[in-house]
C-alpha cells in the first residue's frame, strides 16, 4: 500500500447483497481520481464481487491507486495497478471469498493514495482511519 497508510483490520462478512453507490467525482479530497461507481454483489459460493469505476483527472499517469472500502463499520483496502491515463474510465472488479470483504451493506469507496509513473505520490490527508 501507499507509504504512511495504516492497514485496516478485516472484519467478518455476515451477509452478501447487491448494493451500489455513486460517489460525486469531486468528493475525492484532491486526489484527481473521480469515483463513479462503488458496488458489491453476490458472486456465488458465498463470495462477494466488489466493482469500482474511476477516472484519472490528472495529467500524470497513475500506476497504483489504493481505495478504502467501507461497509457498515467494516473497513478494507484494495489496490488497482495499471497505467491509468488522463480521462480514461477504469472499471475493475475484485472477488472476495466469504468473510474476506469487511462489513455488510452498501459500500462507499474513497481514494487513499496514488503512485504516479513519474514516481510522485498523493496521500489522502483525511483517510477514514
Amino acid at each position: 500500500m501507499i507509504p504512511g497508510f495504516r492497514v485496516a483490520a478485516a472484519l467478518a462478512l455476515s451477509a452478501a447483497g447487491a448494493f451500489a453507490l455513486l460517489v460525486p467525482a469531486n468528493a475525492q479530497n484532491g486526489s484527481q481520481m473521480g469515483i463513479s461507481r462503488c458496488s458489491t454483489r453476490p458472486y456465488g459460493n458465498g463470495q462477494v464481487e466488489l466493482s469500482i469505476s474511476f477516472t484519472n483527472r490528472s495529467v500524470k499517469v497513475a500506476q497504483a491507486v489504493d481505495f478504502a472500502v467501507q461497509r457498515n463499520g467494516g473497513l478494507g483496502e484494495v489496490r488497482d495497478l495499471g497505467n491509468f491515463t488522463q480521462g480514461a474510465l477504469i472499471a475493475h472488479n475484485w472477488v472476495f471469498p466469504q468473510g474476506r470483504l469487511p462489513g455488510t451493506g452498501q459500500p462507499t469507496c474513497q481514494v487513499l493514495g496514488i503512485i504516479y509513473r513519474n514516481a510522485s505520490a498523493w496521500a489522502n490527508p483525511n483517510p477514514p482511519y
